[in-house]
């Protein structure tokens, strides 16, 4: 009695499990049809169709195969969730039909969220989390994804399934946007996440795929122009100025070929005096910096090396 009852459960739990199979592949379908976004314009069914291997476990020449199958359709078809067609005078699907007038409760039994319930979670979302953030490129990626999953019910590959990419990119970009100069990668990482190498492992791939698509840099430079850095950048300059901080005075003159000023500096840098300079010079090739400062740069001349493109410090440093 005990074996034939774990023989029943054992069963029963085949059966769950087909129908499951049957009906995600029928709901696969019904997504990639015109009958997600535009529901009524359509007239074609959603179907499986077993001669168009639609329905690959459907093995109709094995009994046990097609027997478990037909059970469990026929499980789906009590439900009302699919209508089924079968051969004439055999006992094997010819086609398996998904009720359109059943959606909610296909979902529901196949355990599976509606795109259109999922690109509402994910607009509220990146609505909620991102509605003090005002840095341009962000709202112009908040205003895209938000746009898709209105309208395509199309949302991000990082996050169809899972919000924990999606809440830990938010709190990146909300934490960005809060900076008001620069910061490293670990202190960054550690202010976001209490984690010193949370964001290099998981958040800085993807936080700097969408800053790319404004800008063509490598990852260390694309970091550093958004004020994040791996390690300070340092800022060469040559000329006959002088470099006032809170502790004191830099004379740059006082290297005959420039020096290099770290990023941590610039914020204690009270005043830049360039009485004895009379024009500046920006080259962006190191080489050609190099060979400037040590052949060419003239007396009165303040020459900067800027490497290609504009950090937040590299620019108060230069403005």
């Amino acid at each position: 009695q005990i074996h034939n009852a774990y023989s029943v459960l054992w069963q029963g739990d085949c059966s769950v499990k087909n129908q499951k199979i049957i009906l995600n592949r029928l709901l696969n379908k019904y997504e990639n049809s015109k009958h997600l976004l535009n529901p009524g314009t359509s007239l074609r069914r959603v179907m499986l169709k077993v001669e168009k291997k639609d329905f690959p476990e459907y093995i109709y020449e094995d009994a046990v195969i097609r027997d478990a199958y037909n059970e469990a359709a026929l499980e789906l078809e009590k439900k009302h969730l699919v209508q089924l067609e079968w051969v004439k005078g055999r006992p094997v699907l010819s086609a398996i039909v998904l009720r359109l007038d059943q959606i909610s409760q296909c979902y529901a039994f196949a355990e599976r969220m509606h795109p259109k319930v999922r690109a509402s979670q994910i607009i509220q979302l990146i609505d909620g989390g991102l509605k003090d953030v005002a840095i341009p490129w962000i709202i112009a990626w908040k205003v895209d994804v938000c746009r898709s999953a209105a309208e395509q019910l199309k949302i991000p590959v990082f996050c169809k399934t899972d919000d924990t990419p999606l809440q830990d990119l938010l709190c990146a970009f909300r934490e960005y946007s809060a900076l008001s100069g620069s910061i490293t990668m670990r202190a960054f990482s550690s202010k976001c996440f209490s984690d010193t190498k949370y964001f290099e492992r998981n958040v800085r791939d993807l936080f700097l795929r969408i800053a790319r698509k404004y800008d063509e840099l490598g990852e260390r430079e694309q970091l550093a122009y958004l004020g994040i850095y791996a390690r300070p950048e340092l800022y060469e300059l040559a000329g006959n100025c002088l470099v006032r901080t809170e502790q004191g005075t830099i004379c740059i003159g006082a290297a005959p070929y420039g020096l290099a000023l770290p990023s941590t500096l610039i914020d204690s840098i009270t005043a830049i005096d360039l009485t004895a300079i009379q024009c500046i010079t920006f080259i962006e090739n190191k080489t050609n910096y190099d060979e400037y400062v040590m052949s060419e740069k003239q007396p009165g001349e303040l020459v900067i090396y800027h490497g290609g493109f504009l950090s937040p410090q590299k620019r108060k440093l230069v403005t």
